[in-house]
């Protein structure tokens, strides 16, 4: 592809770097993108985009303990620059990955951590308070939070359902 060549012509050029890894991400070409962004972070070792793009690339290959590496570095670059953002965004993903491995008691303690950091964080909660309803634990809890999902966001198909099977 153009971009490939473009940055094999400038491979130490952040620029052609980022646009070639974009354009693998939207060609949802996931072996070559963990590759790609494996091969970047050598460079560029506390981007933010290009972790978290591997852990995507590694998620889509159902390589879950993989993917978890990725995210536990995103939090390490995120907790070094003081990103809330970014550290929401780790604690999210590992909750969800955890989960992922029928590890509840992890993915749980990442959504508390995210949830302390923004208690209004609308994927969380959702995923956070599924989650609970399908162990059928704490569903008081649950209630809550997809409650205040859904005041936020009334029409979100996926708060709404997730409303609907707590009520069930």
């Amino acid at each position: 592809s153009i971009l490939k060549r473009n940055y094999n012509l400038y491979p130490d050029k952040y620029s052609t770097m980022f646009q070639y890894v974009i354009a693998i991400y939207q060609l949802e070409e996931w072996e070559n993108l963990e590759e790609a962004t494996t091969e970047a972070l050598q460079k560029y070792p506390a981007d933010k985009d290009l972790t978290q793009l591997r852990g995507i690339a590694r998620f889509q290959q159902k390589k879950t303990d993989k993917a978890i590496e990725s995210y536990k570095e995103m939090e390490k670059i995120a907790l070094a620059n003081k990103d809330t953002a970014t550290l929401i965004t780790s604690y999210s993903v590992l909750g969800d990955l955890h989960y992922e491995k029928n590890d509840s008691k992890s993915s749980f303690a990442y959504y508390k951590k995210a949830l302390k950091l923004n208690p209004n964080e609308n994927g969380v909660l959702n995923n956070y308070a599924y989650y609970l309803a399908l162990k059928g634990k704490n569903l008081k809890q649950a209630y809550q939070m997809s409650k205040k999902t859904i005041e936020t966001e009334p029409d979100n198909p996926t708060y709404l359902d997730t409303f609907g099977w707590i009520l069930f």
